[in-house]
């Protein structure tokens, strides 16, 4: 996963069905069933998480204070 693609599903996931969350859990696997690494997209990105499992959790206000907080 890229930076981009990170970050454009961040801000899908804190936009869906007008919901508010206060955290945002991910974790991916790739076609074959393998682990997809978030934390090295995350690191590029510059965004506040945390390591939870095999996936991250990133708190609303880091989604905001990297990606820009919603109008």
């Amino acid at each position: 996963m890229t930076p981009d693609e990170l970050g454009a599903l961040l801000l899908a996931a804190r936009g869906a069905n007008g919901q508010d969350p206060a955290e945002i859990d991910i974790d991916a696997t790739d076609e074959a069933g393998e682990v997809v690494d978030l934390t090295a997209a995350a690191d590029a990105l510059g965004i506040r998480y945390v390591e939870i499992g095999t996936g991250i959790g990133v708190m609303r206000d880091a989604i905001d204070d990297t990606l820009g907080a919603v109008g």
